[in-house]
């Protein structure tokens, strides 16, 4: 058994010891940019001789995948194998920065610990010499002279002492900052280098000497791109430009310096195996809303995504506090970590200007079974740096219609609320959307795809030019007792005027009461025309109003409660306030 594993080893040397080793440059020409992943095409050209050649590509990223390695040549040669491994020379090997900089470590190091030495020693003979002060015991007679030659010796002898401790403190502190700089530099460069210390290794075959040009494609993690939309509308004319945009992110450990790119929605895990149907069920669609991407409202068969323009500052406070506390409690867990940040100015700038490595977040979204690619047309260069760079991908000319919708008893302004047909032609992912109207930003989006049919509505925010205006009308409203029962009557008149140039299609919105006991009735006595949802108490408006045109609706109501009872009418918003003690 021995034996045989000599003879395989001696082959296995022979094999190499025969090889040509050749290390290439390369460099990264295309990527295909998945939403998780991307296909990296590399090109290089070598020069090989007849026989075996081992071909070397250092410097390529390690979240590189193994199995999915091809490489393409025209000329006659034939690939032997494939395979990558960790080029453990950067980290180890003697020569480049890393090296040099464990070599500079190392002797600082040693410095260190010989002044730390010789200090020891130092106080070992200042404590010798503190104990033996005294002179030939307590009662001995010592003389003037001696004791002169005794005070100065001791004087001369602990200030050389001091001074040496000085130095050797002084001296410490400079190698110690010199030290702490040395370990920033090599994490930093450990890291660049670690996300790239992967090679691949070719193993090639021909029966001549030649000049190739290789072709690697590789997939490799660490990388992605989000979908992103700009919608901008000028006027109500039903003309809306979208922008189709991606943020795209590249932690692989390779720069990508003016590639070409392509922006797919396929899947880079593809199986070989044919798919296979399964049964098709329909069902009603339940809308869920996501809060924490979007805000919807739903009118008639349209769900309308409303741009988050707003600050909740209830939230703001709650959230603010809970921030507080737990950065304090994560303080709290360091203990002392900070230390180890440096008194020096120089070495404090260098500490804090080390970029930031934010920690990028994935999230589910569901997209056509048919992926899209969407191909780049100029070059782009995204650093591996982690973080998005916006990549534009195309434009689109939209056409849809605007209408206003109006609730003057919750605001004063209008809402211009805009459908657009044919959106699933788009080949649209799931993702944020900027919204502007009128050179204005209105806020931002979330287009899910899961929701719209072949219609999408979204809202394009308040619009200053519709002019809406409610108040009570005292005379008209009253309070009695009649018997056992009080009357309320109320008694609102609801104004809307146009100042645009054009004429626009709106629906005003307004309630009475809905009574949940049967002790309380409400009546309509007066709606201006508009109709009344019974179970809700909306009462609705249509309307088209001409420029500079305005339009006047009433609504009264009359409650009739028992006389002992109190009934509150007006309703009240909560908000955040100081409070001064």
């Amino acid at each position: 058994m021995k034996r045989i594993v000599l003879f395989g080893s001696l082959f296995l040397f022979t094999i190499v010891s025969f090889a040509n080793e050749i290390e290439i440059p390369s460099k990264i020409d295309k990527v295909k940019v998945f939403l998780t992943g991307a296909q990296i095409e590399r090109s290089a050209n070598v020069q090989l001789k007849m026989g075996r050649n081992r071909v070397i590509i250092k410097g390529v990223s390690a979240k590189l995948d193994e199995k999915s390695i091809q490489v393409r040549f025209a000329e006659s040669i034939k690939l032997m194998s494939v395979s990558t491994e960790i080029d453990y020379d950067i980290f180890e090997g003697k020569e480049g920065k890393i090296g040099q900089l464990n070599d500079s470590l190392k002797f600082i190091e040693s410095k260190i610990q010989g002044l730390s030495d010789t200090r020891s020693a130092i106080y070992a003979e200042k404590e010798i010499l503190t104990k033996n002060q005294k002179l030939n015991g307590d009662n001995a007679n010592v003389s003037v002279e001696q004791l002169e030659k005794a005070a100065d010796f001791y004087r001369k002898r602990m200030e050389k002492i001091n001074k040496e401790l000085t130095d050797i403190k002084n001296e410490t502190n400079a190698l110690n900052d010199k030290m702490w700089m040395l370990k920033q530099k090599l994490d930093d460069l450990n890291f660049q280098e670690s996300t790239r210390s992967n090679q691949i290794i070719m193993i090639l075959d021909t029966k001549q000497s030649l000049k190739a040009n290789l072709a690697i494609e590789y997939f490799v993690s660490g990388c992605g791109w989000e979908p992103n939309y700009d919608l901008h509308a000028s006027d109500l004319s039903g003309k809306i430009k979208m922008f189709y945009k991606a943020k795209v992110f590249n932690d692989t450990g390779n720069d990508w310096d003016g590639v070409e790119m392509i922006l797919s929605t396929g899947n880079p895990n593809l199986s070989a195996t044919f798919p296979e149907l399964s049964p098709w069920y329909l069902s009603y669609l339940n809308y869920v809303e996501d809060k924490s991407k979007l805000n919807a409202q739903k009118r008639g068969d349209v769900n309308y995504y409303i741009p988050d323009n707003t600050v909740n500052w209830d939230m703001v406070v709650e959230d603010n506090e809970k921030k507080v506390v737990q950065l304090q409690s994560e303080l709290s867990n360091y203990n002392g970590y900070f230390n180890d940040v440096p008194l020096n100015f120089e070495q404090r700038q260098q500490y804090f200007k080390k970029p930031a490595k934010p920690n990028v977040a994935y999230r589910t979204v569901e997209v056509s079974h048919l992926s899209s690619e969407f191909e780049i047309e100029e070059k782009y260069s995204i650093p591996s740096d982690k973080k998005p760079y916006l990549v534009e991908i195309k434009e689109h000319d939209l056409s849809g219609t605007f209408d206003y919708v109006a609730i003057p008893k919750m605001e004063r302004d209008a809402f211009l609320l805009a459908q657009i047909p044919g959106w699933e032609q788009l080949d649209i992912v799931p993702g944020p959307t900027k919204v502007y109207f009128d050179g204005t930003y209105v806020g931002e989006s979330y287009i899910d795809t899961r929701n719209v049919e072949d219609t999408l509505g979204l809202s394009f925010g308040r619009d200053s030019k519709i002019i809406t205006n409610r108040k009570l009308l005292s005379e008209f409203s009253n309070k009695k007792i009649v018997g056992n029962n009080r009357k309320d009557s109320y008694t609102y008149e609801l104004t809307i005027k146009n100042t645009r140039n054009v004429e626009v299609e709106m629906e005003v919105h307004d309630q009475i009461p809905v009574s949940q006991d049967s002790d309380i009735s409400v009546t309509a006595d007066e709606l201006s025309s508009g109709i009344l949802e019974d179970v809700t108490g909306i009462v609705s408006w249509k309307i088209k109003l001409a420029p500079n045109e305005s339009k006047k609706f009433r609504i009264s109501f009359t409650l009739k409660y028992p006389k002992d009872k109190k009934v509150q009418v007006r309703s009240f918003r909560k908000m955040s306030a100081p409070r001064f003690l």
